[in-house]
């Protein structure tokens, strides 16, 4: 069953990841779109169904200048990592999300 949304930007970037308010670590994503994302290397501690809180900040290395905080729903873990769903999909976490990815993107080009 497919459940992605949007285009994927191919990125690795660092991602906090915390359950029930533990901090589970940071790991770096695959991509990432406007419907979700892939965690690399966190399966071992999460499992599918679960809610996550994610906190997505800025480097001096980007062009994006805001902290992205959202929940994410686990749709698929693997040896790989784990495949998530935002649940904060709404207008007011949309834009600065769209603002996040299209600046990734431009970064990403000017290498």
């Amino acid at each position: 069953m497919e459940h992605r949304k949007g285009s994927r930007v191919t990125i690795h970037y660092p991602v906090t990841v915390y359950k029930n308010k533990k901090k589970l670590g940071t790991y770096l994503t695959r991509n990432i779109s406007l419907g979700g994302l892939f965690l690399e290397g966190c399966s071992q501690k999460i499992s599918p169904d679960e809610v996550l809180s994610l906190e997505i900040k800025p480097s001096a290395k980007t062009l994006a200048n805001i902290t992205l905080s959202a929940k994410a729903f686990v749709i698929h873990c693997s040896a790989q990592g784990a495949g998530l769903m935002w649940i904060d999909n709404n207008d007011i976490f949309r834009q600065p999300l769209y603002d996040f990815i299209r600046d990734l993107s431009q970064e990403k080009s000017t290498r």
